[in-house]
């Protein structure tokens, strides 16, 4: 014979319907709690920037070489200047070095004497015509002494001549003075070419 079973009693109902609202009074008090208004306040500060500093060189060339000398006799010597300014924001350190051109029959045969200092600058090309002085010019600094070929040893900046610190609006007077010295009868006819470059990085 089949057994019914009672049906819940009140007390269980009770305790059931207790459950249900606790859990519903759970739920919205976690949401009135995560919604609720808070006090807040912030402080900024703005406008920051970067910018980075600049190492520039220039010459007053104005895009002429120091040399352009022909028809040498053994012992003409030939001398011309070229000032060099710094206007970089950074503090740098200028150093001079030489590029080799197409021609190099008479490298070992010229001497060349780079003295840094103030006074004189850049009037023209030096040419056979005659010496172009470097009137007023007074060295502080001997660069260099030694054959062309000596001094195109230092191809770069690692390898350069001279340690010249430099801060924005410094500037230099650089004086060449190249001498043929030889007595050799093959060398008729040669030449050399060379590119001088100042080159400046920051320290």
């Amino acid at each position: 014979m089949a057994k019914h079973l009672a049906p819940p009693t009140n007390t269980y109902r009770n305790l059931r319907l207790g459950a249900i609202l606790t859990g519903l009074l759970l739920v919205s008090f976690l949401v009135i709690g995560t919604s609720r208004a808070a006090f807040s306040d912030t402080t900024d500060n703005s406008g920051n920037a970067f910018t980075s500093g600049s190492v520039t060189i220039t010459d007053d060339d104005g895009g002429d070489a120091l040399f352009d000398v022909s028809a040498l006799a053994p012992g003409d010597s030939h001398e011309n200047c070229i000032e060099v300014t710094y206007t970089g924001t950074l503090s740098a350190e200028v150093r001079l070095y030489g590029t080799a051109g197409a021609s190099s029959d008479l490298n070992d045969t010229l001497t060349v004497t780079v003295q840094r200092g103030t006074g004189g600058g850049f009037v023209g090309t030096e040419t056979p015509s005659g010496s172009l002085s470097c009137t007023g010019f007074v060295s502080a600094n001997e660069v260099f002494s030694g054959t062309l070929t000596t001094f195109l040893n230092a191809t770069n900046y690692g390898t350069g001549e001279d340690n010249w610190a430099v801060t924005n609006g410094s500037s230099a007077v650089y004086r060449f003075f190249v001498e043929f010295d030889t007595s050799d009868d093959s060398l008729q006819g040669g030449t050399s070419n060379v590119t001088f470059t100042w080159e400046a990085q920051n320290t």
